[in-house]
């Protein structure tokens, strides 16, 4: 069981690094260079969760560690 959990969370980590640069790849095409400039800082000092590395990038996590069910919120720099 922990061996199938180790191998969602790396395929999860790969798509938010796959889909993060493509995000920034298309991005960097239409925007200008303040909107990649100043991104968000996730923050683990209000809330119930601490910020985690996932795939070489910051995710803020809350919840109990062993949940089988998950909520994954991605954005883009448009915010969508």
């Amino acid at each position: 069981m922990a061996k199938i959990a180790q191998v969602s969370v790396l395929k999860l980590a790969f798509f938010v690094t796959l889909s993060s640069f493509v995000s920034l790849s298309l991005a960097q095409e239409t925007l200008s260079r303040h909107c990649l400039e100043n991104p968000p800082t996730p923050n683990s000092t209000s809330g119930a969760g601490l910020v985690k590395h996932i795939g070489g990038l910051k995710a803020y996590v809350s919840g109990h560690s062993r949940s089988r069910l998950a909520i994954l919120l991605v954005s883009d720099v448009y915010g969508l």
